[in-house]
Parts: structure tokens; sequence; C-alpha cells
């Protein structure tokens, strides 16, 4: 298998201590007027949250106390058709922070875990982020390793495929950014193989025969 290391420019930094929310193994089931709550809530949360997510199912937790405002934050968890599900804590006034389930699975026992059944499987809400980059990735095993300097959250990622010896080893670097970014970078990039033949490269300036008399 071959590991891949993304940064998500998305804005997932927060992290939900014991004290903040737990979520017990052997949880209710989840609650159907909560659910159409966060159904409703999800799109204006999203945009809020300047997420690329097309909503797939949402869930309205409950509310917070925020030792520090002493107000109410939301908690909604969403999952994703296009990338990995997240909690959201919106604040009162309208900023919010996400958190994605990933990064929950991998906190302390007894932290809030993400119940909905679209992020059952949180490593594999990276596979359509990842599979922009290695259309073959298939992402089998995810953890996050921690945040880069300007907040952008890394991840170490293997991917379900047997590519050769070694090649498990092997690491990228891969950042979600805008559409209109994706399309100038990829603009500049050569494939590897005109790297190493550039004489197969059809853009490459063709050398003018001279005849000397």
């Amino acid at each position: 298998m071959r590991s891949v290391v993304v940064g998500l420019v998305c804005a997932m930094f927060a992290a939900l201590t014991v004290s903040t929310v737990a979520h017990a193994a052997g949880a209710p089931p989840l609650d159907a007027g909560q659910r159409a709550k966060g159904m409703k809530a999800a799109p204006a949360l999203i945009t809020a949250a300047s997420l690329d997510c097309q909503v797939a199912d949402a869930y309205y937790i409950g509310d917070q106390d925020d030792p520090k405002t002493h107000k109410k934050n939301g908690l909604y968890e969403i999952a994703c058709s296009n990338g990995p599900g997240v909690l959201i804590i919106a604040h009162p006034d309208n900023t919010s922070q996400t958190v994605s389930c990933l990064e929950l699975e991998g906190g302390p026992a007894g932290n809030f875990r993400c119940m909905l059944p679209g992020n059952a499987n949180a490593a594999a809400g990276f596979t359509p982020i990842v599979s922009k980059v290695d259309p073959k990735c298939q992402v089998a095993k995810a953890r996050a390793l921690g945040q880069t300097a300007d907040g952008h959250l890394v991840l170490e990622i293997a991917c379900d495929q047997i590519c050769g010896n070694g090649h498990y080893s092997m690491k990228g670097v891969v950042k979600v950014v805008s559409q209109e970014e994706f399309i100038l970078w990829k603009a500049k990039q050569k494939a590897a193989y005109y790297t190493a033949f550039p004489d197969k490269d059809p853009t490459a300036p063709k050398a003018v025969a001279s005849t000397q008399y």
C-alpha cells in the first residue's frame, strides 16, 4: 500500500476535549427530529465554514456551554458525499469551528465520535479528495498527524492498492485548494515521463537543422 500525506486547507483546526462533549459507546439511536434540524441548518453551516461539502446527512447534536463567552454553541455533525465528515461548532456570533471525524477518532478515549452512518468510515471520507491527485487511490487507513505552522491539517493516508515492492513507503503532499488554483497549478505541470525523456515531449521546442556552406 502507498502512503500519502494530505494537508487540508479547509478549516479543520478545532479539537474537542472530554469536557467539551462526550459520546459514550452504545449511544441511543439517532433522533429523527434532531436529524431533521441538522439537515435544515446544514447548508448555512457549510457556507459559513467555507467548506466544500455536498451534504449527504446531518444531525443536530445539541448545545454546548462556552466557558469563555458563557453562551451556547450549537453542535452539528455533517456527512459529505464528496469529502470527509465533520463536526461543526456554531457560535452565536455566526462564526464556527470544524473538526474532521478522523481527528475525533484519534482523540483520547471518551471523546466524541461521529455517529452518522455516512461517517462510520472516517478514513474513506478522504478518498474523493485524494483521488483528484491519484484517481486509483482508495483510502484504506488514515490518521491525523497534527497541523502545519499555518494551521493546515496533516494526515497520513494509506491507499488500498498494491503497486510494487517498497511502494508502501512512498509519500506525497496534497493540498486542497480552489478549482481556479488547481487549474492554474495543473497547467504548469509536466508529466514525469517527459522529464525523464524530454525528446518525447510534444510541447518541447524542436531542434531546427541547419546547413553550413
